[in-house]
């Protein structure tokens, strides 16, 4: 209607005009790191980094994307529950991984303390916290937390 007053301040900003700067903010931050010698990957491109390089990413899940861990499901979206959605149901180890993530703990040794805390063989761990992580940054749920030599 016309005699609707505008939005001021921060209803003002179109969500899809804020995307797009955060976009093009991190395609320069990536052009510089690139420029000082720091290649970079597109996520969908983290399965094919080795493991031992994997083994010292340290994941985080994306900040704008309301992730919460209730019990052994995973949801994104908002803190009114009729507005999340459950996007991953979890084991015990797995559920146990994703409370590492943003931890600061790298993958490697979330994968050690799975093996000692369900007795997992050796190296089970480790598939198991790769296998999530990949599968979740996938999806744009979770990524590294900073830039990963390859």
């Amino acid at each position: 209607m016309p005699n609707e007053p505008k939005p001021q301040g921060r209803q003002a900003a179109n969500p899809g005009r804020r995307r797009l700067w955060k976009r093009l903010l991190s395609e320069v931050a990536v052009v510089q790191e690139e420029f000082r010698g720091h290649r970079h990957l597109a996520l969908a491109d983290l399965g094919r980094m080795p493991d031992h390089v994997l083994a010292e990413v340290v994941p985080v899940f994306r900040r704008d994307g309301g992730f919460r861990l209730e019990g052994d499901r995973l949801f994104a979206g908002a803190d009114d529950p009729a507005q999340r959605h459950c996007i991953r149901e979890c084991t015990a180890a797995e559920t146990h991984a994703l409370q590492q993530f943003a931890s600061g703990t790298r993958l490697g040794d979330i994968g050690e303390e799975l093996e000692d805390r369900f007795r997992l063989p050796r190296g089970n761990g480790f598939a198991l916290v790769k296998d999530l992580f990949l599968e979740l940054a996938s999806r744009m749920v979770c990524h590294p937390a900073g830039p990963t030599e390859v």
